[in-house]
């Protein structure tokens, strides 16, 4: 079972305590990857088909649904970090940790690996290091969902 999978059984099981805006079809996926000029990574598409975007256990996962004026939109998150701090157009932004304006990132410059990376808000771009926090968003999503519930 991939982490992706068990990432939403997790969320499954807890479903009382989660508040996610609900799937989304292929043709709204599809144009806002158009609006973005990005292509989602086959793992991110199945969470924003299943769970579109919200939180559970306090993390709150950024993704797309009927309300993109703020967050957790990706959509409108990405391109306000694109025009008031140099977000790179390769990068798609899921979660913000609430320190030291970290903002985790799905580099999407490569159709067959896409990781987490690290954005650093307030960093200027020639310092930022990307940091590669986690293969997928599926591991990285679990990864959240775990220490979310062990708190």
């Amino acid at each position: 079972m991939s982490n992706l999978e068990k990432a939403f059984k997790l969320i499954e099981k807890d479903i009382e305590f989660a508040d996610f805006t609900g799937g989304l079809n292929t043709e709204q996926i599809d144009n806002w990857q158009d609006e973005l000029n990005l292509i989602f990574p086959d793992c991110y598409r199945r969470f924003l088909s299943i769970y579109g975007m919200g939180d559970i256990h306090g993390v709150e996962i950024y993704g797309a649904g009927n309300d993109n004026d703020g967050i957790p939109s990706t959509i409108w998150f990405t391109k306000v970090l694109r025009e008031t701090a140099n977000l790179p157009l390769h990068l798609l932004p899921v979660y913000e940790s609430g320190f030291d304006g970290e903002i985790f990132c799905i580099d999407c410059s490569n159709n067959s690996s896409n990781p987490i990376v690290l954005f650093i808000d307030g960093l200027p771009i020639e310092e930022q290091e990307f940091e590669v926090y986690a293969e997928s968003f599926g591991d990285f999503l679990y990864d959240l969902l775990v220490m979310a519930t062990e708190e």
